[in-house]
């Protein structure tokens, strides 16, 4: 029995190097890990050229057509803003996981995340992150610009070729209401601005209370109001305003998007069968010469 015990030691003991080699070769995930490795955090310093805007996007549950419109309309946006441009998204207001009541408002009051940071070409995660938003919670608006200060914009250096243009970080605010968390996003912006003075920050604004103009009043932004679910055209000329690309670029990026055409059957691809259908067509619609025949 001894002996038996011996050699499968043996026969063990001459498996780990080669256990440990494969083990080298394949990544192993722990849930601790893959919540690090998938978790969007601001780099210890960040620099960009040009300008750094990031959209801040209140989530609570009365802004779905709102979130909506954004994710269908940031890739009609973001390409035609300036090259050296780089966007991020931040969000804030997501349902929190908990029902009890102690544990939700708590989590919900500080429910906010950086959904993807300052890159350029930034449209494909930008839709895909409203697109994910899970939405229904709070409004924390003071602890969502907090968390963007301290954390996105802190180690942030925007850098501009030539003479500087304006200011050089931006926040791009779209919400419709007031921080129902207790929170004074105007008086926090007022102490905090001296250490930000390249901030300026625009807000979409939907419904007609001007309880935030302060924010762009502060830092030298625009406030931009909506009337309500009827006023999506205005909505879309604030984003485009706000990025600072012409008006009606996202209705002529609609008018040119083959997908929607094809949902409209506007969009019809070329084939042999098309050509032919066409060329039958026209000949069904030539004018025929006629002939009158008169009897003497």
């Amino acid at each position: 029995m001894r002996f038996y015990i011996a050699l499968l030691s043996i026969l063990l003991l001459t498996q780990l190097p080669s256990i440990s080699a494969d083990n080298s070769r394949v990544k192993v995930y722990t849930p601790q890990k893959y919540k690090q490795t998938t978790l969007e955090q601001s780099p210890k310093y960040g620099r960009v050229y040009g300008e750094g805007i990031e959209l801040l996007v209140d989530c609570s549950g009365s802004m779905t057509p709102w979130i909506k419109t954004v994710s269908e309309t940031v890739n009609y946006i973001l390409p035609k803003i300036p090259e050296n441009t780089s966007v991020a998204l931040r969000v804030f207001g997501e349902r929190p996981s908990s029902y009890s009541y102690n544990v939700f408002m708590n989590e919900a009051c500080k429910s906010t995340r950086l959904v993807t940071y300052f890159r350029q070409d930034n449209q494909s995660k930008i839709q895909q992150g409203m697109n994910d938003a899970k939405i229904g919670g709070m409004t924390p608006i003071e602890y969502a610009l907090k968390e963007a200060l301290k954390k996105d914009f802190k180690n942030l250096t925007v850098v501009s070729r030539g003479n500087p243009t304006g200011k050089r970080k931006k926040i791009i605010l779209i919400t419709d209401g007031d921080d129902t968390c207790g929170g004074d996003p105007c008086k926090y912006i007022k102490n905090t601005i001296s250490q930000h003075r390249d901030l300026e920050i625009d807000v979409i604004k939907v419904g007609n209370a001007n309880s935030l103009t302060c924010l762009t009043q502060i830092t030298g932004g625009t406030f931009h109001t909506i009337d309500g679910l009827n006023d999506i055209p205005k909505f879309e000329q604030a984003l485009e305003k706000a990025f600072k690309v012409p008006v009606g670029t996202i209705q002529e990026g609609r008018m040119r998007d083959p997908n929607l055409r094809r949902e409209k059957g506007l969009y019809k691809p070329f084939t042999p069968q098309t050509q032919q259908t066409t060329t039958q067509q026209d000949d069904n619609t030539k004018p025929t010469r006629g002939y009158k025949f008169i009897q003497f």
